[in-house]
This record gives structure tokens, C-alpha cells and sequence, in this order.
């Protein structure tokens, strides 16, 4: 949950990204009621989920969100409150710690190719892409070439969204990686009324 000393800025912005959700991946929403998606070994790898997915959803919609914005506009804080809203999903974090310290991994390729694997086998999931600026600008084009290759090639039929967050208007991201959200909400400094309310939160806090 967003802590209650910023949840008047962040609130709004978290209902925002609650109704685009709604609309994107209503199956995730309602993890914790739909079908276990089949392990590997499953002659039918899309099975039940795969179906039910195509009826929740057009059969041709990949769930894509990137929420961005000027460092501090609450990233920190929205990533961690939908993974906690989608928490019957399972998720799976792919941040610079976990591309190099994953153990027995013997790159960050492999690191990433292995969560979008395991991400489609739990489907419906979540795969988190926190800080997606930082880690592309300091991955190598090999990294990023399997991060879009790996976008690209996970099936319409599975229910697994992707979620990013960026400490960069989306414009400033490469348009390579910025094409592969379709969805996007931007951050940016709250109106007055958020101001007011939070200022007002902070000082019941402190009183």
C-alpha cells in the first residue's frame, strides 16, 4: 500500500493506473480466482489459461505499462502498490541487482531470458521492471536486444504484463523501448489541491 504521507499526491495517479489496468489485464486482476497456467511439461502449454485469457482479453492484446516520470514522482512508491494490488499474480522483479547477482546465472542475458520463462510458465503474472532507464542505459546491446526479443516473442494468448518504471519522461526513453508499451502513464509534480492534502496529512502526522 502507498504509505499514508504521500497518499494524497499518489492515490489519484494509483487509481489512474488501477483503470488502465482494468482494462488491460482484467485476468490479473482476478489472479487469485483464475486457473494455474501448466508447467512445462504440459502437452497443451497454453491450456485453460491461454483460453480464459482469450476471453477476458482480444487475443491479439500483450499487457504492456510504463509508468514514468522525473526522478521522485512516486515511482518507488506506485511499482510496490501494484505488485501489492496484483499480489494473487506471481511476479517476478528484473532489476541491475538481480541481472548480476543471481547465483549459477552465467550472465544477465540468461538471467532475463530465465524470469520471462518462468513468468510465462506462472501465468498469469507479473514480470517488474523497475528502473528500466537506468538498467538499459547501463546494460550492453546484447541485454538489450534480448530484453526486446523477449518482449516481442512471449504469446498474446498468455496473461503476463509487463510493468516498468522509469526515472525519465517516456520521451527521453529509446523509441525502440518506449514502442513496446502501448500504454503508458506519465508522472508529474501533484496539483494544489494533492499539495494541500498531503501537507495537511503530514502535519495530523506530526501533531
Amino acid at each position: 500500500p502507498i504509505p499514508s504521507s504521500v497518499a494524497p499526491v499518489l492515490e489519484p495517479v494509483r487509481e489512474e493506473i488501477m483503470a488502465v489496468l482494468q482494462k488491460i489485464f482484467r485476468m490479473g486482476l482476478a489472479g487469485r480466482s483464475a486457473p494455474s497456467a501448466p508447467t512445462a511439461a504440459t502437452d497443451d502449454p497454453l491450456g485453460s489459461t491461454a483460453l480464459l485469457w482469450k476471453v477476458m482479453q482480444p487475443p491479439s492484446h500483450k499487457p504492456r505499462l510504463l509508468v514514468s516520470g522525473p526522478e521522485g514522482m512516486g515511482q518507488a512508491f506506485l511499482g510496490p502498490a501494484i505488485l501489492h494490488t496484483l499480489e494473487g499474480c506471481a511476479s517476478f522483479t528484473v532489476d541491475l541487482p538481480t541481472l548480476h547477482a543471481e547465483p549459477g546465472a552465467r550472465c544477465p542475458e540468461e538471467v532475463l531470458v530465465n524470469a520471462f520463462r518462468e513468468a510465462a510458465r506462472a501465468a498469469p503474472s507479473v514480470l517488474f521492471l523497475p528502473h528500466i532507464d537506468s538498467w538499459w542505459a547501463n546494460g550492453s546491446p546484447t541485454l538489450q536486444a534480448s530484453l526486446l526479443i523477449a518482449v516481442r516473442d512471449l504469446p498474446a494468448s498468455l496473461p503476463v504484463l509487463i510493468l516498468a518504471t522509469a526515472d525519465v519522461d517516456s520521451g527521453r526513453l529509446p523509441d525502440d523501448l518506449a514502442a513496446e508499451f502501448p500504454d503508458k502513464i506519465e508522472l508529474g509534480p501533484p496539483n494544489e489541491k494533492s499539495r494541500r492534502l498531503m501537507f495537511r496529512s503530514v502535519a495530523e502526522l506530526v501533531n
